[in-house]
């Protein structure tokens, strides 16, 4: 298996298209990469949709000279070849976002050439990408708030890998998508500056929800006041909420919430072999 450091060097070449083919040709992606190798010679010609090994490749190049979002845009796809389905509608691949991220988690376990936090942040990318690129103008302030609060310092990543993910040979088409992933980034930078100028919490909150609920200061008021805070930036909640809106949510949430027994969050997603399904 080749270092770490000779794939980082593919992908980040401007030859990568060809690069890539000669991985492919002299074994090594398959060896490497089953997950990856997978998608060649699935799809083109009349199947019924893209070639996803030259779409794949084309995905890279276009991608801009960012390690993250090339080992992402390496990996985006992969969840097609599990979630395929041929009906009367024609075809889809419903779901396979998350499933290419588990692949992509697969891979990282078993070949051990990615740091923690690279995975974190590939798999956030690939298994978030479809949120992006089903964005629509109709969408409330509230869900687009909700989306960039939850890939945090991701989403200009994110982003840059949808804009590099279309291939398409009409320019009609990749104008749109462009223009439409420039309007979700415009939304979601003038969401975070009128935030950023706006109290995320009406104020004397602490004193209604005192009163209101019959809890005095304490740890648990504490934790009551950061699960509507936490509300409010996953865009459950309005920017800023009313109080009562946020006296309701703390009654029937946030109380409930704190005190069922605590779980323990995974590190990393979970690991299954996703290739032979």
């Amino acid at each position: 298996m080749l270092p770490k450091s000779e794939f980082d060097r593919i992908l980040m070449s401007p030859q990568v298209r060809s690069m890539l083919e000669e991985l492919l040709i002299d074994g090594e992606l398959q060896r490497t990469f089953p997950e990856v190798h997978a998608m060649v010679g699935f799809g083109g010609g009349e199947q019924g949709h893209k070639d996803l090994w030259g779409h794949t490749k084309q995905v890279v190049y276009q991608c801009p000279y960012d390690l993250t979002i090339r080992w992402a845009a390496l990996f985006h796809d992969v969840g097609k070849i599990r979630c395929f389905v041929r009906n009367n509608d024609g075809v889809s691949f419903h779901g396979h976002e998350i499933a290419g991220a588990r692949l992509f988690s697969n891979a990282a376990s078993r070949t051990r050439l990615f740091k923690a936090q690279e995975i974190g942040d590939i798999y956030l990318l690939i298994g978030t990408l479809g949120y992006v690129e089903s964005y629509e103008s109709e969408w409330t302030d509230s869900a687009v708030r909700r989306l960039r609060n939850s890939v945090a310092d991701c989403f200009d990543s994110l982003l840059s890998l949808s804009r590099a993910d279309i291939t398409t040979r009409h320019d009609h088409k990749r104008v749109a998508h462009h223009a439409r992933i420039q309007e979700l980034k415009d939304r979601a930078d003038a969401i975070l500056k009128a935030d950023s100028a706006t109290p995320m919490l009406p104020r004397d909150l602490g004193t209604a929800l005192q009163k209101d609920l019959g809890i005095a200061p304490s740890p648990l008021l504490g934790k009551i006041v950061a699960a509507i805070k936490a509300a409010v930036a996953a865009g459950d909640l309005p920017w800023p909420p009313t109080i009562e809106q946020a006296v309701e949510h703390a009654k029937t949430v946030c109380i409930p919430q704190i005190s069922a027994p605590p779980t323990t969050p995974e590190t990393l997603p979970p690991t299954e072999d996703l290739t032979t399904r």
